[in-house]
């Protein structure tokens, strides 16, 4: 059996192959992240290692989108605003993708996000640019526009 805890490390070049653990392996990590109630930097240290598995392998799918939705509530939770921006800003692009999530939720999110941080018109009306007659009926939508 694989192992599913993995410490986050910055890559400073290839991956050792034999270091990256496949899907199947991840998978089994992301649930057992809901039985362990460790703390937020265990748990953020233990994300950021998935995430940077995904990467490596280039993963893109549905699963990919449950670690950075998974990541970025955790983050939440924490106040950790660096961390939250980086997983929303890579979900936008998986949901740009057409991967499914919970797309209206995180754009309520970025609205809140980009609100409370300061972000200038431009970048606000980026995030605006994205509603439409639907998602304009998201009740998390209409709360963070409200």
């Amino acid at each position: 059996m694989e192992k599913l805890e993995k410490s986050y490390f910055r890559l400073t070049s290839a991956p050792d192959p034999s270091t990256v653990r496949p899907q199947p392996v991840l998978q089994a990590a992301l649930a057992r992240m809901d039985t362990l109630k460790r703390n937020y930097w265990y748990d953020n240290d233990q994300m950021k290692a998935m995430r940077q598995d995904l990467t490596v392998q280039r993963i893109r799918s549905a699963f990919t989108v449950r670690v950075y939705e998974y990541h970025a509530r955790l983050a939440l939770r924490a106040a950790d605003w660096g961390e939250f921006n980086q997983c929303q800003t890579v979900l936008g692009t998986l949901y740009d993708e057409g991967l499914p999530g919970a797309s209206h939720e995180f754009l309520a999110y970025r609205i809140l996000y980009s609100t409370f941080n300061g972000s200038t018109s431009l970048q606000m009306l980026a995030v605006l640019a994205k509603l439409n007659a639907e998602v304009m009926q998201d009740p998390a939508v209409q709360h963070a526009l409200e």
